[in-house]
């Protein structure tokens, strides 16, 4: 039984920014809501590493608590366990709405203990009003501690110096005391949504991934008839009697309600997909299929993509001499991507409403449907059609069963008579590249209301070729220079690598990027501007190993790795799960490695290793190992190419059996001596 805390202990008033919505990746150290946002928070020099940028979230005010993801052991205990969890909605014909939202949370692990001492709640204050009404500890002994209002705190929400965001976003705090092993955490919080995100529209969604244990969940919507909710669920969630309602609710209201029960959680697998794909999960909306929620983004974004004369001046000066459609969005994409810089403003619906184009330009920053308004509107001038694209960048590659806003959180631009996708807010993807997370995706196209893919990852987009050239010297060092090419996803996010990775102390960062690859030396890299468009992505390195081969004995040495390793070496080494439970991330490209070697006079040698081919439907690799006079060479050649970056569980076998026979040719050595 609960016991509410006395009266008046936990009754200060917030505003709160209800979300309707949820992403999952990785974990944080705290629960959290997440804003309806389309657009994720970005850092200015990250945009192509999306899926780094997310916390492990619940939709709605369901509140989850970060899993601590552990790989080890059949008797996998979860860092806590959701005792139980509540969750009532009373939807209105206008689609506002009153929320109840309830949660008990025992603590299982001392890791558990530091996850849940604090509990962050982030909302905006311009449309929701919040009212914690309760929030204690219940102790293993059956003491209970009550949250003081002191520990209840309200900030600014936290903002990543690198992604600004400005907003009507706070966070609140709660800070729960003595917790220990074996506490259960208590809270209860009521809202309300003062104004819809989209007038007339309701859509909200939740899911529970495996390795999250629940013994009770429960949730209940009572709403306006004329809203014509649907509601759609998959896994265990089970329909139930509606119990009796905690809001006050109209007698004429429909009624259902939903129950989960997962006691038993599992482990995380190792590069699986995100749970979205295969989690239970229920899904609740009025939008009458993506069409309708492609119109409703449009009827708020359209009007705000109109250019004006300062918008056609610059657009014109920027295509001076261009000709095709091609030519001039290079130009105009080229010119959002790199002058405007990724800022949220998420006052009011700002999370899924742009700002208007003009003052877009005049402020020169914006989210990601700031700049596909603006980008929209510089083509517009220049009588280049282009419309938004609502795409979701989390690892998920299945449709939720019922059109929901939080499907999506990310927006870019397609052009129709190009057929081709931009993504501006990567500033290092080149006009007809895209960042591995917009690849192989459904998209919303909002003006056409036409759901479309994406290009797939693909071995003849997506491909790195590395050529060097090593001499040996008699003493067994060696020099090398090497050259290093990328396109597609593979050359974005390379190059935001460099830019982030980027060092005035090259010797001593080569000398610890060396050791990684266990060899000794220094080396030196050259890399083009991440910002040049207009130059193949070629880096080039010069290197000096020590004590490569043991000369003048017999010895035996792995080709070296240097300055330029490639990626090949970097699967090999990995060691994939032989066998899964769900999906995985396995995505298409193609890797080419050659190497040759300049042996110095009076050497021999005894053995080269033996060439390799394997072959299947999704992979092949292939090496070849030769000597000519005294140039040793050595070719690799992986191509990997899938349907889906989903991949069954069923090929992980064949694919961890795989990657084994790659590590063996890799770590295979040339054996040689010095010859009088």
């Amino acid at each position: 039984m609960l016991v509410r805390a006395p009266q008046g202990l936990i009754k200060k008033k917030y505003t709160l920014h209800l979300s309707q919505n949820s992403t999952e990746l990785m974990t944080s150290n705290n629960i959290s809501l997440n804003s309806t946002r389309i657009c994720p928070e970005l850092p200015k020099s990250s945009t192509a590493m999306f899926l780094g940028k997310f916390n492990l979230l619940k939709s709605g005010i369901f509140l989850l608590v970060t899993i601590r993801l552990s790989l080890a052991s059949a008797a996998y205990m979860p860092d806590q366990t959701i005792v139980f969890e509540r969750n009532d909605f009373v939807i209105h014909s206008d689609a506002t709405f009153e929320n109840y939202y309830e949660k008990v949370i025992r603590i299982n692990t001392q890791t558990g203990v530091e996850d849940n001492g604090e509990i962050s709640l982030a909302f905006n204050q311009d449309l929701e009003a919040l009212d914690v009404t309760q929030a204690y500890v219940l102790q293993p002994d059956g003491e209970i501690a009550y949250v003081r209002p002191e520990d209840i705190r309200t900030r600014d929400a936290y903002i990543d110096e690198d992604a600004p965001i400005f907003s009507g976003e706070k966070n609140v705090f709660i800070i729960f005391p003595r917790l220990q092993v074996g506490s259960k955490v208590h809270f209860k919080v009521r809202t309300l949504q003062k104004t819809a995100l989209f007038p007339g529209r309701f859509s909200w969604f939740d899911y529970y991934p495996s390795y999250s244990a629940v013994e009770f969940a429960q949730v209940n919507v009572s709403y306006a008839p004329s809203l014509k909710l649907q509601v759609s669920a998959r896994g265990d969630f089970r329909p139930a009697p509606p119990p009796k309602s905690v809001l006050p609710t109209p007698p004429n209201y429909k009624r259902l309600s939903y129950t989960f029960e997962q006691p038993v959680a599992s482990t995380y697998e190792d590069g699986a997909v995100s749970s979205l794909d295969t989690a239970p999960l229920i899904a609740i909306s009025n939008f009458n299929g993506p069409e309708d929620l492609g119109r409703a983004y449009e009827e708020r974004a359209r009007p705000r993509s109109q250019p004006n004369k300062e918008i056609r001046d610059l657009a014109e000066k920027l295509i001076a001499g261009s000709d095709t459609d091609l030519e001039k969005l290079k130009h105009l994409h080229k010119w959002v991507a790199q002058n405007i810089r990724y800022v949220g403003t998420y006052l009011e619906a700002g999370g899924v409403v742009p700002n208007d184009a003009a003052s877009i330009l005049r402020r020169s920053y914006g989210d990601c449907k700031d700049h596909v308004t603006l980008l929209e509107a510089l083509l517009t001038a220049v009588g280049v059609q282009s419309e938004p694209a609502l795409i979701n960048t989390v690892a998920n590659y299945n449709p939720l069963p019922l059109t929901v806003v939080g499907a999506y959180n990310h927006v870019i631009t397609y052009i129709p008579s190009l057929d081709l996708f931009v993504d501006s807010t990567s500033r290092y993807s080149p006009t007809g590249t895209l960042p591995s997370s917009d690849l192989g995706k459904k998209v919303l196209l909002t003006r056409s209301a036409k759901i479309v893919s994406t290009p797939p990852h693909s071995p003849d987009a997506d491909k790195e070729v590395v050529t060097t050239f090593w001499k040996l010297y008699p003493n067994g060092n060696m020099t090398g220079q090497s050259s290093f090419s990328k396109t597609g996803w593979l050359e974005v996010s390379s190059r935001l690598y460099h830019v982030d990775n980027a060092s005035t102390d090259q010797e001593s960062d080569s000398r610890r990027y060396l050791r990684r690859s266990r060899e000794s030396g220094t080396g030196k890299t050259n890399t083009p501007s991440s910002d040049d468009w207009s130059v193949p992505w070629v880096i080039t390195t010069r290197t000096e190993l020590n004590n490569v081969v043991n000369l003048p004995r017999p010895s035996a040495f792995e080709f070296p790795v240097g300055m330029a390793p490639g990626s090949i070496a970097a699967i090999a080494t990995r060691t994939p799960l032989k066998s899964r439970d769900g999906p995985w991330l396995c995505r298409s490209r193609h890797h080419v490695e050659e190497s040759t070697i300049e042996l110095p006079e009076g050497v021999r040698v005894d053995l080269l290793p033996e060439s390799v081919s394997i072959k299947s439907e999704n992979w092949t690799y292939e090496s070849s190992y030769a000597l000519t006079g005294r140039l040793l060479r050595a070719k690799r050649d992986l191509t990997m190419r899938f349907d889906s970056p989903s991949c069954e569980p069923l090929l992980a076998p064949a694919w961890a059996g795989f990657v084994s026979q790659i590590r063996r040719d890799v770590r295979a050595q040339v054996f040689l001596r010095k010859i009088d």
